[in-house]
């Protein structure tokens, strides 16, 4: 049986496990899974609420969330209300300071789990490795710093890219000190080895994101099913579902607007309800024209997203093919999979591919109205089909993507990465 042990997590930016319906992601869940198998975790994150952009503690605190699970919220004075900006970065170096004080104090794990990015977070989760000689292994979120790239107008991305050169040094060096490499898709994985300049071997792994399935209650339920015919969208409209941040810039989502209201003479049953706030939220209004296919019901909770993606006939993956989203298979597509729900994706990249291999929906060409109006009439006009698709994104969610399933194999990774660490130390003694 294999011992417990001493890990640490770094991730700053996911939901914290306070407060009441806090929404756990992959570190939070994570966390919670090796604790519960009688490891020792402490999380290193901020208290700052990255959404909120406030401070849920104003100084550092641990907090034992119970007797095998500890977090520790660190404080800077420095924050930011801008996503992209020095004070962002000023921000995570703080963090990372003071991270490493705190360490000098602290027991040495077994193993470290840093979350990539912040670089300055890896930057001091290797040096300590190094020094205790603590294997750390880089789970690749997001492609940072490159995806700042696209931040400037592309006249300058090539200035851009000799500005960001000191912070592709300093990925570069993390990366090729780290003991392994990790990420939510394998385009993450393959973007760490580019950077480590060095081929890939058995400890270099991806490990999707895990999603709980959730469960709503036959109260809950009903009351859900008045508030949503109340939208205009009931059991008997064919009904399309978009959940996610109504980014101006990010989304896609204008196609399947102008898809959808190409459709809606032909089909006046078909709704489109799109779920969340953002920036973009007026501009997309706009669009919709005033329209009865096309629902804004605002940001929604647990319950009510819940009753919606059962009412629903498919739902919708659709971002730009930006360096950063291309090869995504973010939160919302498993979500929509936990519900067994057929995915209309624009993605070009590993969503594609993964659609594409299990069968479990469509892809349109992004940007282009008529293809996303077909892909759409396609699943409209062939239920066989489309509760076959149905039938594959449920089973699909069931082997790779349940938080249970995910997070076995994370803790397998984690003794994996350990057992081969000790045989290298021992032949590099016996050598």
């Amino acid at each position: 049986m294999n011992k417990k042990l001493n890990i640490w997590l770094i991730e700053e930016g996911e939901a914290l496990p306070v407060g009441e319906n806090a929404r756990l992601m992959r570190t939070g869940l994570l966390a919670r899974f090796l604790a519960e198998q009688g490891h020792t975790v402490t999380w290193w994150t901020s208290g700052f609420l990255h959404g909120e952009k406030k401070y849920f503690v104003d100084e550092y605190k641990e907090i034992a969330i119970n007797q095998q699970e500890t977090l520790a919220l660190l404080y800077s004075p420095v924050i930011y209300k801008k996503n992209v900006s020095l004070k962002r970065i000023l921000y995570h170096r703080l963090l990372a300071l003071q991270m490493k004080r705190k360490w000098r104090e602290s027991q040495a794990p077994d193993i470290i789990v840093c979350s990539y990015p912040t670089v300055q977070f890896a930057q001091v989760a290797i040096q300590y490795g190094k020094n205790h000689k603590i294997p750390v292994i880089l789970d690749v979120r997001d492609l940072w710093p490159d995806i700042f790239e696209r931040v400037f107008p592309k006249k300058l991305q090539k200035i851009a890219s000799i500005i960001l050169l000191p912070l592709k040094w300093q990925t570069a060096r993390v990366f090729k000190n780290a003991t392994a490499v990790t990420g939510v898709v394998p385009d993450c994985v393959r973007w760490g080895l580019n950077y480590a300049k060095r081929k890939k071997t058995d400890l270099d792994r991806c490990l999707y994101i895990g999603c709980k399935k959730e469960t709503i209650s036959d109260i809950a339920w009903k009351e859900n099913v008045q508030f949503w015919s109340r939208q205009g969208v009931t059991a008997d409209t064919w009904n399309i579902s978009f959940i996610g941040t109504l980014s101006s810039n990010s989304l896609d989502l204008s196609t399947v607007i102008q898809a959808v209201l190409r459709l809606a003479e032909k089909y006046p049953d078909i709704r489109l309800i799109v779920c969340g706030a953002g920036d973009g939220m007026e501009a997309y209004k706009r669009e919709a024209q005033r329209s009865k296919h096309i629902v804004f019901p605002g940001w929604m909770g647990k319950d009510q997203m819940q009753s919606l993606m059962k009412l629903s006939k498919c739902g919708v993956y659709c971002y730009k093919n930006t360096l950063d989203f291309t090869n995504a298979f973010g939160n919302k597509i498993i979500q929509y999979m936990s519900e067994g729900l057929p995915v209309l994706s624009s993605l070009q990249g590993f969503s594609k591919e993964y659609i594409t291999r299990y069968h479990m929906g469509t892809v349109y060409r992004e940007g282009d109205v008529v293809d996303c109006a077909t892909q759409i009439e396609m699943l409209y006009g062939n239920e066989t089909e489309r509760t076959e698709m149905a039938k594959q994104s449920l089973l699909r969610f069931e082997t790779d993507f349940e938080t249970e399933i995910v997070n076995q194999k994370f803790e397998s990774y984690i003794y994996d990465v350990l057992a081969s660490k000790k045989m290298t130390s021992k032949r590099n003694e016996n050598s």
